[in-house]
């Protein structure tokens, strides 16, 4: 892994040392892209697997979805933002100058930026948070009919831990199965607010569990880490 780190992270450092200060590491444009790929990355899954019922785009080792965006910024997005931009010059002035600041290819670190808020939130969007914390806020709820033995622990649930702690509520309860109607969006936010303090301690703990992990593996074992690799070679 430091053999490949070195090649190919010394080659990103190579080319952002042509790029002025003011235009390496995020930017605003950076920032930008990030947020919204995740919003679409954070719609669009959900509804690939609820709906489609379709393979995971991001529910393995491999995201899938987040590679192919990357391969798309680097293959398709930056060879266009690089034929835009020929028509400017860094040293123009006024509006000539903002277009060139928007149209000009994104610089490694700006991928980097964009791949690492992506990464991020793949941790939450489906299988290592969100597909199975929904189900299991109303699942023993739906099931107490069939398995009248859950009672007591059921019961025994905090009523704001949930979306709704009454097995007879058809709105949240039963139509989360069901389907055929609208989401009840108070109180599901409600409870998403309530969870988001153990959520965000539990993300953190999980990074500053791989940093205490990263340099056994890494240095003593040896790992290869497939994804970083493909990731920096494209980056």
């Amino acid at each position: 892994m430091r053999d490949i780190a070195d090649k190919f992270v010394g080659g990103i450092e190579r080319i952002d040392t042509a790029v002025p200060d003011r235009r390496r590491g995020p930017t605003w444009r950076s920032v930008f892209i990030g947020f919204a790929a995740v919003a679409a990355l954070s719609l669009l899954e959900p509804y690939n697997q609820n709906t489609f019922k379709n393979t995971p785009l991001i529910g393995n080792q491999f995201p899938v979805a987040v590679v192919f965006f990357i391969v798309v910024l680097v293959l398709v997005v930056n060879p266009i933002l690089s034929l835009l931009s020929s028509r400017f010059s860094p040293s123009h002035v006024g509006p000539a100058r903002r277009v060139f600041a928007i149209v000009r290819p994104l610089s490694p670190a700006e991928l980097v930026v964009i791949l690492t808020m992506l990464l991020s939130a793949c941790a939450v969007i489906w299988s290592g948070f969100h597909r199975f914390w929904a189900h299991q806020l109303v699942a023993p709820f739906y099931y107490l009919r069939s398995h009248p033995r859950w009672e007591p622990l059921v019961r025994s649930l905090p009523s704001w831990l949930v979306p709704s702690a009454d097995p007879e509520n058809g709105e949240i309860i039963r139509s989360f199965f069901a389907g055929g109607a609208d989401v009840p969006w108070g109180p599901w936010l409600r409870t998403a607010l309530l969870w988001s303090p153990f959520v965000l301690a539990f993300f953190v703990g999980c990074f500053f569990m791989v940093a205490l992990f990263r340099r056994q593996w890494e240095e003593a074992e040896k790992l290869s880490f497939p994804l970083a690799a493909i990731t920096l070679e494209m980056l």
